[in-house]
């Protein structure tokens, strides 16, 4: 049986990648672990949450850590940072696409 496969957009190259959800979830712990190791985060951070104009919900997790979901019809601008990861990948402008999620990391 053929797993299902969907895009993830990581830092291996600047490439998007198609990927099995499996190989995702493993990928999205992996670099959790990185992150929490080099204190981006920590057990004890809390999440303070906020939607920005254009439908984007925001969330910030320490001040070097933010979750950021498009939730509108139309792609919206990310916080500045680096984007760790993206469940699908960015619009060619660099903007987060509908119904996705990305993880970003302040410098």
């Amino acid at each position: 049986m053929k797993s299902s496969s969907f895009l993830c957009h990581r830092r291996s190259g600047c490439a998007v990648e198609p990927c099995a959800v499996g190989d995702f979830q493993v990928g999205v712990l992996e670099l959790r672990r990185r992150l929490w190791d080099q204190g981006v985060f920590t057990a004890d951070d809390g999440g303070a949450w906020r939607v920005e104009a254009g439908n984007l919900l925001i969330c910030e997790r320490g001040p070097r850590f933010v979750v950021a979901v498009a939730m509108g019809t139309e792609p919206v601008l990310l916080p500045a940072g680096t984007v760790l990861l993206s469940a699908a990948p960015l619009a060619e402008d660099g903007r987060l696409q509908p119904n996705n999620a990305a993880w970003v990391l302040r410098g």
